[in-house]
């Protein structure tokens, strides 16, 4: 089941990633004009939304995917997919509470993309991060060291600093 999870996570961090570097194209803006794909999809996903906090799942799937096939780059349809299909707490939720009652001496991190779970970790916790192109728009408020490198490479020059107590 961890490792269901950790693929689940994996992917959705990666799509997100590509999703912020793939540029848009010139027609698609955050504000489009009515009548547009764009602007049709986030009706769609209003729709959603309000179909969802009524308990409609089955329509508030399919308003989703129509969210998603006019505008492939609406990364909220993509995630109000993925709850409806995983419900429960997200993960960043559940990670803070890890972070809470366990207070790890370590927390390493692969794939840290913005840094939003990485700074989850507090002090006296040690965060070690790990990204070949982070594009970290967090703050972080325990000791946090950033490689930016691969997970291969990190592992193979055998980073003394990660596992020390």
């Amino acid at each position: 089941m961890r490792k269901i999870a950790r693929t689940i996570t994996t992917l959705a961090v990666a799509a997100r990633r590509r999703l912020r570097r793939v540029p848009r194209p010139p027609s698609v803006q955050a504000t489009s004009p009515a009548g547009t794909p764009e602007a049709i999809a986030r009706e769609h996903l209003a729709r959603a939304g309000a179909l969802k906090s009524q308990g409609d799942n089955r329509a508030a799937e399919a308003a989703y995917r129509a969210a998603f096939e006019l505008d492939p780059y609406l990364v909220e349809a993509h995630d109000g997919l993925a709850r409806l299909r995983w419900p429960g707490p997200d993960y960043l939720a559940w990670l803070a509470h890890l972070h809470a009652i366990r207070r790890p001496p370590v927390y390493l991190e692969i794939g840290v993309a913005t840094g939003r779970t990485l700074a989850l970790a507090q002090p006296p916790t040690r965060a070690i991060g790990v990204d070949p192109a982070p594009m970290i728009d967090s703050e972080f408020t325990a000791e946090t060291h950033l490689y930016r490198e691969t997970s291969d490479r990190f592992f193979r020059e055998n980073r003394s600093e990660w596992h020390r107590q």
